[in-house]
């Protein structure tokens, strides 16, 4: 019985790596409950990660991290309400756009906080990315370039956060989700976050 089931595992091995040499394709990655800080694949079917209100607190001083890699624009993580329909609503967002990754903080009062990355960056390679609100100073690093921007703005009442796409995203600049990797997330440091998949999100990268 031991060596029937020990045929059977072997047979199923060969089959999937003559379907990868032959169609040089590899297997459909399974969704699996991932967990932020996990490295993560999101594909154009539009799934995402939606972080629960109070996991991440944007009221004073805050801290983003995360690596990346995609060949396409789309949104990143999210926070918060609208971003064009006057008044708007205080928000946090990260995408990318033109082949350039924006980070922008728009307080409850108006004060807007915009970060932009000096190069494009859809190479399909792994990036770094550091976002630091300290008072009224902000500053995103990508692969260790800084940039930074100074402005009072006012804290954001804490509301859930969406990685790699939103429920509704049409009044944001940006109207596609994010298609490609994300890895290492975190929060003022924080790996150990409850969240809700919602979709097809994948725990691997291809």
């Amino acid at each position: 019985m031991k060596k029937s089931i020990i045929y059977v595992s072997i047979a199923i091995l060969i089959g999937i790596l003559i379907y990868q040499f032959v169609y040089n394709r590899t297997v459909p990655l399974v969704p699996i409950n991932p967990n932020p800080s996990d490295t993560l694949s999101f594909d154009k079917s539009g799934g995402f990660i939606a972080l629960r209100s109070g996991e991440f607190d944007a009221r004073q001083n805050y801290k983003i991290a995360f690596q990346f890699k995609t060949a396409n624009d789309g949104l990143i993580m999210t926070m918060g309400g609208s971003t064009v329909i006057a008044p708007a609503s205080p928000y946090i967002i990260v995408y990318i756009q033109g082949g350039i990754l924006r980070f922008i903080h728009n307080g409850p009062s108006g004060g807007v906080a915009l970060l932009s990355s000096p190069n494009v960056i859809l190479n399909n390679r792994w990036h770094d990315v550091a976002i630091d609100k300290s008072n009224n100073s902000f500053s995103m690093k990508i692969d260790g370039v800084e940039s930074k921007y100074t402005t009072v703005t006012d804290p954001i009442q804490n509301s859930p956060i969406y990685i790699g796409n939103r429920p509704t995203k049409e009044d944001f600049p940006i109207g596609t989700g994010f298609i490609g990797c994300l890895k290492g997330i975190t929060f003022n440091d924080k790996t150990n976050l409850s969240y809700d998949t919602i979709g097809k999100v994948s725990k691997s990268c291809l």
